[in-house]
């Protein structure tokens, strides 16, 4: 695993591998889209891909999404940053109904990504759903027990998920969350099982690291290491097309 000082190396070099090691790769679906016969979702692929970030190098977080989306980081940021706020929201207000957590609002920021996927006025799922009280009860248990190895938000309900194989509604691409409190200092895994490296990868990462640093701080510890891994590390060639890869 490559472990890097910071996101703009991290960043940088994550681009480097996946456009020089890749293999192309042509998925038969896309969300819950029948993508075979369209070639624009051709993938080049790394499989699996992971790195690290020490100690401190999260400060750059907002790196990741400046270097891919440049002019349009801003707008970006705020979608994120409206979308970690719902992703909390059942932490800080418990009595919330679940209602209110399928679509939220944050989505509306980025509306040219994310409206498409919504069916009958909901998504298929929501993280904020998905967090609902896991948050409360990681945050909890490592209060209790901080040499605790068993602390894991779960994204992916394998009840639920394992039906909608095949596009007939979207998956989680999170898998899991793991904390680790080590020397006083939060670890954090963050384990995906796919990840678009050029619509997703930058506010996937920054978000995960919102979420080490509001949990560091609900326990009182310093930051410690961020890691990422994912089974599926992609680009799709109608995105390639428009940074001007080919």
């Amino acid at each position: 695993m490559r472990i890097f000082a910071n996101c703009k190396e991290a960043i940088k070099e994550t681009e480097r591998d996946l456009f020089e090691m890749g293999i192309t790769v042509h998925p038969q679906t896309m969300q819950d889209k029948i993508v075979k016969d369209n070639p624009k979702y051709k993938t080049l692929e790394l499989s699996p891909y992971g790195f690290q970030i020490v100690e401190g190098g999260q400060k750059d977080k907002q790196e990741f999404i400046g270097y891919l989306f440049e002019s349009a980081a801003s707008r970006i940021i705020s979608w994120a940053d409206a979308e970690f706020s719902e992703r909390i929201l059942k932490y800080q207000r418990p009595n919330i109904p679940n209602g209110a957590l399928n679509p939220g609002k944050a989505w509306e920021l980025r509306a040219d990504i994310w409206s498409e996927y919504i069916h009958n006025e909901h998504f298929a799922y929501s993280y904020a759903e998905r967090f609902g009280e896991q948050l409360a009860r990681a945050v909890h248990e490592l209060q209790v027990r901080p040499e605790s190895r068993q602390v894991i938000m779960q994204m992916y309900n394998y009840g639920l998920d394992q039906r909608h194989w095949g596009a007939t509604a979207r998956v989680p691409c999170s898998l899991n969350y793991q904390f680790l409190i080590r020397e006083n200092r939060l670890s954090m895994i963050y384990t995906m099982r796919s990840n678009d490296f050029l619509t997703f990868f930058s506010t996937d990462n920054y978000m995960a690291m919102l979420m080490q640093e509001f949990v560091a701080k609900e326990v009182e510890v310093e930051l410690g290491r961020y890691t990422f891994f994912t089974g599926s590390l992609h680009a799709y060639h109608k995105d390639m097309e428009k940074r001007g890869i080919f």
